[in-house]
């Protein structure tokens, strides 16, 4: 199902840039298209990565697997590479046709600041880099959450909202604050449009380290006390 998206996706996109060269992509396509599709898969990740120890635990086959001679390691690394092999690359992919878009825009416009999207380059860079680690980051916390909580649907939702919903919040707080601590300080400058894009940036890159230094840590340590 995963494949047959991407595939159509891909099909539809060769298509209206045959169909349209001189007319596609408008603003939208360059911003929507990339974002709808990460965090769809980001999201199809948290709800995958889980389940399977989650629902080991649940029915005690995990207790059964830790009584052989496999280590701890071992089911981790053997979880990690099965969701590497699901969505890896299919994230690939995603990150070609976003590509294939900004091609276009190119052959369009020639150029960023022809186009009207300028500002959009330095986001379009930080986002080359956050979604894959995104990506990653909820594969692995996940596994962890799987263990943790009761049930996969919990461990899903704490996975989405460590790694997808606190950066925002994270983000849309430093605004708030730099806003308000401006009002008081006059000499503080505004937030330009690179600070912003790097703050984005980092607000999603820090809780994906802390999250998944402390899920591997947990993972390495304790996996036999969580299971």
């Amino acid at each position: 199902m995963l494949w047959a998206i991407v595939l159509g996706s891909g099909i539809f996109l060769a298509i209206r840039y045959v169909h349209s060269r001189r007319a596609w992509p408008d603003g939208e396509w360059l911003v929507l298209w990339p974002v709808l599709s990460q965090y769809v898969l980001c999201l199809w990740i948290a709800i995958q990565a889980p389940r399977r120890l989650a629902d080991d635990k649940q029915s005690g086959a995990l207790e059964l697997l830790l009584c052989t001679p496999i280590q701890p390691g071992e089911i981790v690394r053997g979880s990690m590479r099965i969701l590497r092999r699901r969505f890896g690359r299919a994230m690939a992919a995603l990150v070609a046709l976003d590509a294939f878009i900004f091609f276009a825009h190119f052959s369009k416009y020639g150029g960023w600041r022809r186009g009207g999207y300028d500002e959009l380059f330095p986001l379009a860079i930080y986002a080359l880099v956050v979604f894959p680690v995104q990506g990653y980051s909820l594969a692995r916390i996940g596994l962890y959450e799987g263990l943790v909580r009761s049930n996969s649907v919990r461990a899903t939702f704490m996975a989405i909202w460590k790694v997808g919903l606190l950066p925002w919040v994270l983000f849309i707080g430093f605004l708030m604050t730099w806003d308000a601590i401006r009002s008081h300080f006059r000499v503080l400058p505004n937030i330009g449009e690179q600070v912003a894009f790097a703050s984005w940036a980092g607000a999603h890159l820090l809780p994906c380290g802390v999250f998944l230094a402390h899920a591997s840590w947990r993972l390495h340590r304790n996996f036999r006390s969580l299971a």
